[in-house]
């Protein structure tokens, strides 16, 4: 029986690291310094968590006086069904530096249970795009000698995410 079990272990743990047969990212990349104010960003099981809509928006800018320094700016939206139970969710950045723009939208769905009297569990996903712009005349190169000064690269990534998120009002 032991031999079954491991022969069944092994051929399942196959079968799942064959169909992974792509690159995965598992983060994404803007800086925010205030966290608290853009769950939404990073998790999409806190949409429809709050008991309003909510609308926010950041603009963070580093190093000011330097041309081609980081730039983000967000546009976040949160959005509460009266049934309490489900939420959306939409997130719009866009991340710059130096020759490069990067802008991410995505739309998150959260569905919310009860887990005790004060205490609920929400689930979520999101699914979007990242577009990835980078002008490479706006750069300086190592090699001078290579010709990529009227090059534009343009690229789309789809964009998919899940999140779990336990609350209550007294945490």
């Amino acid at each position: 029986m032991d031999y079954n079990f491991n022969k069944t272990s092994y051929t399942i743990a196959l079968v799942l690291f064959s169909l992974i047969g792509f690159n995965v990212f598992s983060q994404k990349e803007p800086q925010y310094t205030q966290y608290m104010y853009n769950i939404g960003s990073f998790n999409p099981a806190y949409v429809g968590t709050v008991e309003n809509p909510e609308f926010s928006g950041l603009y963070r800018a580093q190093w000011i006086d330097i041309p081609g320094a980081p730039r983000t700016f967000r546009f976040g939206a949160n959005l509460p069904f009266q049934n309490e139970k489900v939420g959306l969710g939409l997130n719009i950045v866009s991340d710059q530096l130096g020759p490069t723009t990067q802008t991410y939208a995505d739309v998150s769905y959260s569905y919310q249970i009860m887990v005790t009297d004060e205490t609920k569990l929400s689930f979520g996903i999101d699914a979007g795009g990242s577009f990835l712009n980078v002008d490479f005349s706006k750069g300086t190169f190592e090699n001078p000698g290579e010709n990529l000064n009227d090059e534009m690269l343009s690229k789309f990534y789809p964009t998919v995410g899940a999140g779990a998120f336990l609350y209550a009002e007294d945490w």
